[in-house]
């Protein structure tokens, strides 16, 4: 105390006590490591340098009395005592003292309060985490959603004409992703108005937002005077296979019905146009999210056979056939060749064009392959993928741990234009096809027998 509070020296504190100076050093050194012990012992936990617990006299007292030899401990304690007695009176009852001592190879550093329990820490504020502001949903938007969410126990709807304008904004905003200047945005609405009969969505409700999975145009179809007129934009088989999102094989036209026009997908040109098959109806359809097809179709034959009036049958059949077993974990390897990352379905070099790209206009930049080659392209989901490639084997593949809904890919498929019967055998050879699939997805192709089910479309004779 004397020295470290009274800043007397050692010699003066060995006068004081009585003992030598050499002793004065020793139980300095020793008080320091018995505080030390001593507040440690009492839960303070000490850093680098020391800091006191918060004294009060009867622990003043008891602190020195654990310290010094006994001798010495009375006069010392008075002399504590004495100096808490000066610092209450110097800063008026509670006041703090902050004494700063060095002390040698350790530093020590003593906080004195003059009695009572320390104030309390400041609490510390924690930042704040930003929150990303959302920004609120347009009017337009909020009235389409309305429009054409499904209701429970609907698996699928159909919103034809006439359409309201929260359709025309949605179409705009599918269709025109760059923002335009008010005269190319002015041209583009009038054109899509003009259009609107002739343009289609397909929509999936997984029952908390809606999801585009396409967007369709046969605006060509206004230049023809009787098309133009019907307004009507596809044929039963395209509608059929777009809602439910399969393909042939697992959608087949029943043997006495494969003749029939309204199921028809052959080609033609009118008036410039090309037409595929017969078109029968017009609307915007929207399927509940991975619905078994068991509750999807008796709804979408209702909807074609009294919205859109059309004489055709449903029928959903479970039968035993060959299938790929599609396993693995989906993930996407585009060739190098392929700089924009699109997936490649092929079976040889020979039916394959590197250089395609479905953006260069009449071939352009296509080289010699565009002549002798036919490529697609062609985006969706992983599974969407998988059952493209098997429409081009005439093969069902089917997984038993459901495929991704992401991300969203782009593929192209390769094939001769003009193939030999033995080249066209070669173009949907699985093993050659699913080789090159499987390299550029990680996905594993196993063929066996299941029970299945296939989609009959039929039509009176």
């Amino acid at each position: 105390m004397l020295c470290y509070l009274q800043g007397h020296t050692a010699e003066a504190a060995a006068a004081a006590l009585g003992v030598p100076v050499g002793t004065v050093h020793s139980r300095l050194s020793t008080a320091r490591s018995r505080l030390a012990a001593n507040l440690t012992a009492r839960g303070v936990a000490l850093p680098a340098a020391l800091t006191l617990t918060p004294l009060t006299f009867d622990r003043v007292s008891a602190c020195v009395a654990a310290t010094l030899d006994p001798p010495a401990a009375a006069p010392a304690a008075a002399i504590a005592h004495g100096v808490l007695a000066m610092i209450r009176l110097k800063t008026a009852a509670l006041a703090l003292a902050l004494v700063g001592v060095a002390a040698t190879g350790t530093g020590v550093s003593l906080t004195l309060h003059a009695g009572g329990p320390p104030p309390p820490a400041a609490p510390v504020p924690e930042k704040a985490v930003p929150v990303p502001q959302v920004p609120p949903e347009p009017a337009w938007m909020t009235a389409f959603r309305k429009e054409y969410a499904l209701k429970e126990g609907e698996y699928v709807k159909r919103v034809g004409p006439p359409y309201s304008e929260e359709r025309k904004e949605y179409m705009y905003r599918a269709w025109y992703k760059a923002k335009q200047t008010p005269e190319k945005e002015a041209e583009a609405r009038e054109h899509l108005d003009g259009s609107k009969l002739f343009l289609a969505l397909f929509l999936d409700d997984d029952g908390r937002q809606l999801t585009r999975r396409t967007t369709l145009s046969s605006s060509a179809y206004v230049r023809v005077p009787e098309l133009k007129q019907a307004g009507k934009m596809l044929n039963v088989w395209d509608a059929v296979t777009y809602i439910t999102g399969r393909e042939s094989p697992d959608v087949v036209i029943d043997p006495e019905s494969i003749d029939h026009p309204l199921l028809s997908v052959k080609e033609t040109i009118v008036d410039s146009v090309q037409l595929r098959g017969s078109p029968s109806l017009t609307g915007d359809f929207v399927t509940r999210k991975d619905a078994p097809l068991a509750k999807l179709v008796p709804q979408l034959e209702k909807i074609l056979r009294e919205e859109c009036e059309l004489d055709v049958r449903l029928t959903l059949k479970v039968e035993e056939h060959p299938v790929f077993v599609v396993s693995g974990v989906f993930k996407p390897n585009p060739p190098a060749w392929r700089p924009k990352g699109e997936l490649n379905v092929y079976a040889s070099e020979e039916g394959l064009n590197k250089e395609y790209d479905h953006f260069a206009p009449n071939g352009a930049d296509q080289k010699e392959k565009f002549a002798t080659v036919k490529s697609s392209q062609s985006s969706g989901t992983p599974a969407e993928f998988v059952r493209s490639v098997g429409s081009r084997l005439q093969v069902r593949m089917v997984w038993d741990t459901p495929l991704p809904s992401k991300p969203r890919v782009s593929w192209i498929e390769h094939a001769l234009r003009d193939p030999t019967p033995e080249q066209a055998a070669d173009d949907r050879d699985p093993e050659k096809v699913l080789a090159n699939v499987s390299a550029q997805t990680g996905l594993v192709f196993k063929k066996k027998v299941r029970m299945v089910e296939v989609l009959y479309l039929s039509a009176p004779k």
